[in-house]
């Protein structure tokens, strides 16, 4: 595309009509800026596959032309596919300062290309502003299940965009930090052209109960429950393990962290300055001693029944140092991602086989959603007040509930388009209108080998 005529064009690479695989093109002129580059977990149907990306077939055919990548947060379904991709782009890769930490951690973890030198990452503040080509981002916060979570203000010539990435409206977050629904409210009065938000759990009614709420019954769990206490959460979810120490240390209890990526996770956020915890509060297993061991509570991986996470391990006997027994209590505090019942419910089969008692959402308050409900995303919606909108992070169901609720907001049907991976909208002072699309699809990984899945790829 030339720059005669230059066009807004937002393409979405992943991350709409799916869970997962989050990823976005913003394009102005000759100039691009990526936001967010995820992974979907494979469910089930794809045996020897470890994960699933994007197909960044675009993004790789125009890397003289990426400005930057951008990153809301430092969950996988955003961050996890950045080492496949920055084997292809030599630009900086922006994100707050636990996103930045978690980010350097996969590129460690899967660094696909040793030859390649190290990228260029970035620690953005909240308010700040980078100037790159023709756009300005400024990171707004917001309250999510991982701290240092940001909405992306994207300035461009033609107008603002504002991508919220995840978020929750938590009234009384742990942290202390809020969703800045001021900020949105100003950037709202000067005007904002396009909204792209999470739909995640835009179906829902009713708003979600505080973070602490879930704080005080895995408490009750925990001074309730006879021997040892094994619970799975998710190990990004750096607030949810602070009220888990917190509650063990009052209740005389050691905690032992079990999974490479908890204890990779909870040492990052330890080193920020973002989990906080007594001394000797966490141990070794084999530093306890029997009385300690009797009354442990484990912090494991394991929510989605991974075979080769902590809890799966333990549950088939193949855990070096640990096994699980009648008697103990075991506590998913986490969501089943769409797609993993089967592998859940296998493991929930298996523990009330051996006489466990087990906790589940459906069961008691021991998760809340890190996602907001359809009022909740309503009053950001309100506040922003943008000219058009696209519903992103979902399957249709959730991209469909969204754009319902942008239209209750006031957003004209004809502004609000649910998009596919590989769609282009073109944005331009005569309005909004779908192009002709891009390469969109899936890749699959299997160790270090990456492949596509042909029938699931569509060339533009």
């Amino acid at each position: 595309m030339g720059t005669d005529s230059p066009v807004l064009r937002i393409i979405p690479i992943g991350g709409v009509g799916t869970f997962g695989m989050n990823s976005m093109v913003v394009e102005f002129g000759d100039d691009l800026i990526v936001v967010d580059a995820g992974i979907k977990i494979p469910q089930g149907n794809l045996p020897g596959v470890d994960q699933i990306l994007p197909d960044f077939s675009y993004v790789i055919e125009n890397s003289q032309r990426v400005k930057a990548v951008f990153l809301t947060h430092g969950h996988d379904d955003h961050i996890a596919a950045l080492p496949y991709l920055i084997r292809y782009l030599d630009v900086p890769v922006y994100g707050t300062a636990f996103t930045i930490a978690l980010a350097r951690a996969r590129i460690i973890d899967n660094y696909l290309n040793v030859d390649q030198a190290e990228p260029d990452l970035v620690q953005l503040l909240f308010g700040s502003t980078v100037k790159c080509g023709p756009f300005s981002v400024e990171t707004v916060r917001m309250s999510h299940s991982i701290p240092d979570c940001a909405a992306l203000s994207i300035t461009t010539p033609l107008g603002t965009v504002l991508h919220t990435g995840d978020f929750r409206m938590e009234t009384e977050p742990l942290d202390g930090y809020k969703t800045d629904l001021d900020r949105i409210r100003e950037l709202g009065d000067s005007g904002i052209l396009v909204l792209l938000a999470d739909s995640t759990s835009a179906g829902k009614q009713g708003f979600l109960p505080a973070e602490k709420e879930v704080g005080k019954v895995l408490e009750e769990i925990i001074f309730q429950a006879p021997g040892r206490v094994f619970i799975a959460t998710f190990a990004s979810h750096i607030h949810r393990v602070q009220m888990v120490l917190a509650a063990a240390h009052r209740l005389g209890r050691k905690v032992v962290m079990e999974g490479r990526r908890m204890v990779q996770n909870c040492t990052l956020a330890e080193q920020l300055g973002y989990l906080v915890y007594p001394p000797n509060t966490v141990r070794q297993i084999e530093d306890l001693d029997e009385k300690e061991k009797g009354d442990v509570v484990f912090l494991t991986t394991g929510t989605q029944g991974e075979p080769l996470s902590a809890l799966s391990r333990i549950v088939r006997d193949e855990h070096r140092k640990i096994s699980i027994a009648k008697g103990d209590t075991v506590i998913f505090s986490s969501r089943i991602i769409p797609g993993n019942e089967l592998s859940v419910g296998q493991i929930v089969n298996e523990l009330f086989r051996r006489g466990v008692v087990v906790f589940t959402e459906d069961s008691a308050m021991v998760h809340v959603s890190g996602h907001s409900t359809g009022e909740e995303i309503k009053t950001v919606i309100e506040a922003a007040r943008p000219e058009y909108f696209i519903p992103l992070h979902g399957e249709y169901p959730q991209l469909t509930a969204n754009a319902n609720l942008a239209r209750e907001a006031g957003v004209g049907v004809d502004n609000i388009f649910i998009l596919e991976p590989g769609n282009v909208l073109e944005l331009s002072a005569g309005g909004a209108a779908l192009a002709r699309p891009v390469t969109a699809g899936r890749l699959l990984v299997d160790g270090d080998t990456v492949g596509d899945l042909d029938d699931n790829r569509r060339p533009g």
